[in-house]
């Protein structure tokens, strides 16, 4: 994953997220800002944590990418590939394959 360089960042892990221009960025919490910009939860989760605990378990492990895409308070019902509600700024389910297929073409 030569494309993300952590050179010059002693006291940061290599951990990076895909924003929400589909731009690779130093991953911080909270990790989904500005995903979905109506989502009111987007807070802590456990995306940090785990990358972190990686890490701390495999020192060599090297760079861990998140593509966060979850919205605050949905149910699994909700991310079904036909599920639509208004209340949802887009269908959850193909957004979902948009931001994974954005990440398979930075590989």
């Amino acid at each position: 994953m030569g494309r993300r360089v952590t050179v010059g960042l002693p006291n940061q892990d290599p951990i990076f997220r895909l924003d929400c221009t589909l731009s690779w960025i130093m991953a911080k919490e909270p990790i989904h800002t500005g995903i979905y910009p109506r989502d009111k939860l987007a807070g802590i989760r456990p995306g940090m944590p785990f990358a972190k605990r990686i890490l701390e378990l495999e020192l060599s492990f090297g760079t861990i990418d998140l593509v966060p895409c979850a919205f605050g308070g949905t149910s699994m019902d909700d991310w079904s590939h036909n599920y639509t509600q208004r209340n949802f700024p887009s269908n959850l389910y193909w957004n979902l394959i948009f931001r994974t297929k954005a990440y398979e073409r930075t590989e």
